[in-house]
């Protein structure tokens, strides 16, 4: 037809299939301008690429209540080395934050278009050297754990600002506050938090899974446990636009016990990836 023409999904960028991997990786990290309107805590993450992002001027991204902030995104003019041992990092990290941030899992091959890692809470300029913002920590424990493990005598203060998901289904996403040490697993669930279909206890809620019934197998000290008061994580997925009005309205507030859900590791606030596609 005369008016058609061809047509790109995604950039060229992004085609690497076929390609050599480098021996040099280029580095563009993501930070929040003002993060407290996005209601809990967040860790700035770089996006490691093989050649340099092109500039990305500052953008909006949407909490899920509406709360926003800018996105600032910066390439390093260091670059990083990439060895038979970073590369091995670059992949778990990367494989981990998928699985547990977007419940998927890809087969990390040699064609993998770019990789994630965690950068601490410091000032990022294009001058800083990745050795001293690179959170090693978290990339060391993401390298030795799959999840966080607990038990009946693991102390309260441990499940204060951890991201938990559902261990079937896996949407099912929260991220915690504390320990609330007025209630037990069998209360009932207060007023104007979330609940579900059958849930007349905490614990009820916690369990519930809608596509696979109502009860699975339980670890045996699932009474002796906190609960947790936890905001729930809404289905939304691009952050670029505001949440409508129902999503803005939707109770988030939550109390759930740990032992229906896999602490992650990766205990981070997911929205600022969201839009690297």
């Amino acid at each position: 037809m005369a008016n058609t023409y061809p047509y790109r999904q995604k950039p060229s960028f992004w085609d690497v299939a076929g390609k050599p991997l480098p021996e040099r990786l280029y580095v563009t990290v993501f930070t929040l301008t003002t993060p407290e309107p996005m209601g809990r805590p967040y860790q700035p993450l770089c996006v490691i690429t093989r050649e340099p992002i092109p500039v990305i001027p500052l953008f909006t991204v949407y909490a899920d209540q509406g709360g926003s902030s800018e996105v600032h995104a910066i390439t390093l003019k260091s670059t990083l080395g990439l060895t038979p041992n970073m590369l091995e990092r670059l992949n778990i990290f990367t494989d981990r934050f998928f699985h547990d941030v977007f419940a998927k899992t890809f087969e990390i091959t040699p064609d993998i278009p770019y990789w994630i890692f965690p950068i601490k809470h410091v000032p990022v300029t294009e001058n800083s050297e990745l050795e001293e913002i690179l959170d090693n920590d978290l990339i060391n424990l993401v390298m030795q754990h799959k999840e966080l493990l607990w038990d009946e005598n693991t102390p309260h203060e441990f499940f204060k600002n951890r991201f938990l998901l559902h261990k079937i289904a896996r949407s099912r996403r929260f991220f915690t506050e504390h320990a609330v040490a007025e209630l037990t697993p069998e209360s009932e669930i207060p007023i104007g938090a979330c609940t579900a279909p059958k849930s007349a206890t905490i614990y009820d809620y916690s369990y519930f899974e809608k596509q696979k019934g109502l009860d699975y197998p339980r670890p045996e000290f699932t009474r002796e446990q906190p609960v947790l008061l936890a905001s729930r994580v809404l289905h939304r997925i691009n952050y670029l636009d505001p949440p409508s009005q129902r999503e803005t309205i939707t109770p988030l507030r939550a109390y759930i016990v740990p032992s229906a859900f896999e602490i992650s590791c990766v205990s981070i606030n997911p929205l600022i990836l969201l839009y690297c596609d």
